[in-house]
């Protein structure tokens, strides 16, 4: 069988349990996995995963591993989302493009709910602060009223807007630095994180998959390696009694994450 080219696991127990037994008649709620030499190429919901398998073996899919997770019913869409944007499998691009489309709709929802509320609370008084000493950095000593423009800015639309300002009447390479910034605070508010502990690599690195599915190779670069810049930014200088760091590019075992692209 020809290797589907799709991306490897690093471990099979991110996927839970290998089912060897198709023919079991106990109903298992949860998320499955179909993998082809250790590739996951397709990832699916169901309520009663065994028969689900069954109709898979009749398909024109091409697997020879399952393993499967089990969650409540009431979980089953968003792990599907969330498994499907983490490992891109092969059969499953009509979803891709279902997310994708969402998220381009969901955000500008997302930009009118900021225009009204102020808090999501710490977290969007603190991402919003770190926003704005960041990009107001990133002007020159003679772009003063920019600067303290941005440094005033009391929302994440005032800053968008503020940021457009920049690019036309500071240097036009200023939105390299603020598009991707804004754009991944965006999603972090879309994922529903309330914690900075939970902004991690693998946050960043389902965002570059799912919403730059569009953008070539350089393009995801440019917007990791930017993002990754501004968190690096935020851990040289936060001062927290906690000591805590962002640390992106790592996982949280300190060992270096593959690249999203």
């Amino acid at each position: 069988m020809t290797k589907q080219k799709t991306r490897k696991l690093i471990s099979n127990n991110t996927i839970g349990k290998q089912l060897t037994d198709y023919s079991l008649k106990n109903k298992k709620i949860g998320i499955y996995f179909l993998l082809q030499n250790d590739i996951i190429v397709y990832v699916g919901k169901a309520l009663n995963i065994f028969s689900r398998i069954r109709q898979h073996l009749r398909s024109d899919k091409i697997f020879n591993k399952v393993y499967y997770l089990e969650f409540q019913e009431k979980d089953l869409d968003t792990k599907e989302n969330e498994f499907i944007g983490k490992f891109i499998p092969l059969y499953n691009k009509d979803n891709l493009s279902k997310m994708i489309k969402s998220w381009k709709v969901k955000k500008k929802l997302i930009r009118l709910e900021l225009s009204k509320i102020t808090t999501q609370d710490n977290i969007l008084k603190d991402l919003l602060f770190w926003n704005k000493i960041y990009l107001s950095e990133k002007l020159q000593s003679k772009h003063k009223e920019l600067k303290q423009n941005l440094l005033n800015a009391k929302t994440f639309i005032e800053l968008e807007n503020i940021s457009i300002k920049c690019r036309r009447e500071a240097f036009r390479s200023f939105g390299n630095f603020s598009v991707p910034i804004i754009d991944f605070t965006y999603y972090i508010i879309y994922k529903k994180i309330y914690q900075f502990k939970n902004i991690d690599t693998n946050l960043l690195a389902s965002y570059i998959r799912l919403n730059l599915k569009d953008l070539n190779k350089d393009s995801m670069q440019d917007y990791y390696y930017q993002i990754k810049d501004f968190f690096d930014f935020i851990d040289s200088n936060i001062k927290n009694k906690d000591n805590f760091q962002f640390n992106i590019g790592y996982l949280k075992d300190g060992t270096k994450a593959r690249k999203p692209f």
